[in-house]
């Protein structure tokens, strides 16, 4: 009897061991234990988007004319834009569709450029088109698993399969860059973290994590959606 009590009582115990992962969210899916995938390029970096001037090309009276004229992002609704999702050729849909509730979104690629001077020929493109604005955003989603007690039990191959024996908790992080493309000026908005929590088996790992992913991408995009509709004018 105080064999089994024991034995029971290991069930509901978090072994203290995991591990934790980083994971962009273009870069996001789940295949035997490890994530990828295979339409995952590289990440563009925020100077891609905004540029950097040649060094020795900005001046002290440059600075004081910038800072003299702060800028504030005022952006009308149903503005056209072109939405950009680092790292993927695709932006994800439920961030289009957050978005087209109050803009007119274009999804353009957010693959790594391969030449210089890509914030440049972004923006005029973007204009060429009839787009004023360009979206950009990224983001990070932060991993950690704990082994239940479960998990180091001795069940047969095709028991342990069902068993419960790891809790995983997820949390995603992003970032979001409008760019005006006629003059420049371009605004950084934080979404704050979403995060959730998830116990899985050996069979349903993969789904769990997936269901996990999903779940903060939406909740995410949503709260990044809404903090840029704050800066809507009509």
């Amino acid at each position: 009897m105080l064999q089994r009590s024991s034995l029971c009582s290991l069930f509901i115990v978090l072994v203290v061991v995991g591990c934790k992962t980083t994971r962009p969210i273009s870069d996001s899916g789940y295949e035997a234990g490890r994530w990828g995938n295979s339409g995952f390029s590289a990440e563009l970096s925020e100077f891609d988007i905004i540029g950097l001037a040649p060094e020795g090309k900005v001046t002290e009276a440059d600075l004081a004319t910038t800072a003299a004229t702060p800028y504030v992002l005022a952006i009308k609704r149903d503005t056209p834009v072109l939405l950009i999702q680092s790292g993927a050729f695709f932006p994800d849909e439920p961030m289009q569709r957050e978005l087209s509730k109050f803009l007119k979104v274009a999804p353009f690629a957010g693959t790594a450029p391969q030449r210089s001077e890509l914030s440049m020929s972004l923006r005029q493109v973007a204009l060429k088109g009839g787009y004023p604005y360009i979206i950009c955003y990224w983001g990070v989603l932060e991993t950690q698993q704990k082994n239940l007690a479960t998990k180091s039990a001795s069940w047969t191959p095709i028991v342990g399969k069902f068993i419960p024996d790891e809790t995983q908790n997820m949390r995603i992080r992003l970032k979001m860059l409008v760019l005006d493309a006629r003059t420049g000026n371009w605004t950084m908005l934080l979404s704050e973290p979403e995060s959730n929590t998830a116990i899985s088996t050996k069979v349903t790992r993969e789904q769990k994590d997936q269901g996990q992913v999903a779940l903060l991408k939406e909740k995410g995009y949503t709260e990044l959606a809404a903090q840029l509709q704050k800066y809507l004018i009509e």
